[in-house]
């Protein structure tokens, strides 16, 4: 089939344009998944990067939202994924990877 230079630059251009989206669907910060957040506070978050992984019993669960300061205090944001439930005795620990490694914010489920 034939096609003409219009139709090649139009097929050209979705492309372009799909590629471009998925793209900033991935790097971006977007998700087709539902959360419910939390406040958590600690005194020192030693390093904790925003946008950080949250873990319980080793599964990713959710994302790290925003790191602030509030008083003397740091105030960890992070989104959780909904259905998974935290209990109100469940401790926040800061966690590594290694000893170089990436850090994440580790959840200890209480009972």
């Amino acid at each position: 089939m034939y096609m003409n230079d219009e139709a090649k630059v139009g097929m050209f251009v979705l492309a372009g344009l799909a590629l471009f989206g998925t793209a900033i669907f991935l790097l971006g910060d977007y998700s087709l998944r539902s959360y419910y957040q939390i406040s958590v506070e600690f005194q020192d978050v030693a390093g904790l990067p925003d946008k950080s992984v949250v873990k319980l019993a080793g599964v990713v669960v959710g994302k790290i939202k925003s790191i602030y300061l509030k008083n003397d205090r740091v105030v960890v944001r992070l989104n959780v994924q909904t259905g998974i439930k935290i209990y109100r005795n469940a401790e926040f620990l800061i966690g590594s990877t290694s000893v170089i490694g990436s850090k994440f914010l580790q959840i200890d489920q209480g009972s």
